[in-house]
């Protein structure tokens, strides 16, 4: 569960969880939840937690287009209504330098308690946090930290590889973080797949790999010299 190599392979089945936003869901610092709702073989989100829009359905407020995921205005909340207990919560926020706020921390806490183990994308690495570790280790679950930069011996330097690739390729770019380039890919993905084009999408953020997909690594947790590299390998 806690690969982030380029070819981890997607999930037999996907895991039980909930999705933790901190009153941000409808705006785009909760884009990674935006992201699992509209799909994912990694995770089955069964609610989001979001003490602003409790008793609302997620997929309402993502895009007016109801998907039965409920949000919950906290943990537990949602666990005393619960008839499935999930493996995971998931930090489906990024907030301002990618550092998590005091005021998240006692959610967390009490999804680990509860015996969930936790998935985080922030740059704030919770397994590197003291008490968060301590509770991991009473609690016996896993602290998940999917931009914990992997040991550059693990890295592709570039070696030109890809020129060998005969496969299209369509780069889907953009100007700035959170202005849907994931979201197209995935849109477009499903529309070759569907009309008889087998196609991947390369991911390069934390979201990605929380959607499933085989190949790709988190870009802004690798050194500059590894990057052309682990694109192409």
């Amino acid at each position: 569960m806690a690969s982030r190599r380029k070819s981890s392979p997607k999930p037999e089945q996907p895991a039980d969880a909930i999705v933790f936003t901190n009153g941000l869901l409808d705006t785009i610092f909760a884009k990674t939840c935006h992201g699992l709702l509209r799909g994912s073989e990694r995770f089955r989100v069964l609610a989001v937690i979001d003490s602003k829009f409790a008793g609302k359905d997620a997929g309402e407020i993502l895009d007016g287009r109801p998907r039965n995921v409920p949000v919950f205005a906290s943990v537990e909340a949602f666990l005393a209504q619960a008839t499935r207990r999930p493996e995971y919560l998931v930090v489906g926020v990024a907030f301002p330098g990618g550092y998590l706020p005091d005021s998240c921390r006692g959610e967390i806490l009490a999804a680990m308690r509860h015996g969930m183990s936790v998935v985080c994308g922030l740059h704030h690495l919770l397994s590197d946090d003291p008490e968060f570790a301590r509770v991991a280790h009473e609690q016996g679950v896993q602290l998940i930290d999917i931009r914990k930069p992997r040991p550059t011996r693990e890295l592709h330097f570039w070696s030109g590889e890809i020129y060998s690739v005969r496969a299209p390729r369509i780069a889907v770019l953009g100007t700035d973080c959170a202005v849907g380039k994931r979201t197209t890919c995935r849109l477009l993905m499903q529309a070759c797949n569907a009309a008889g084009i087998k196609t991947e999408m390369i991911y390069t953020g934390q979201t990605g790999w929380m959607q499933g997909y085989p190949y790709g690594f988190i870009l802004d947790a690798t050194p500059n010299d590894f990057v052309s590299g682990e694109l192409s390998a």
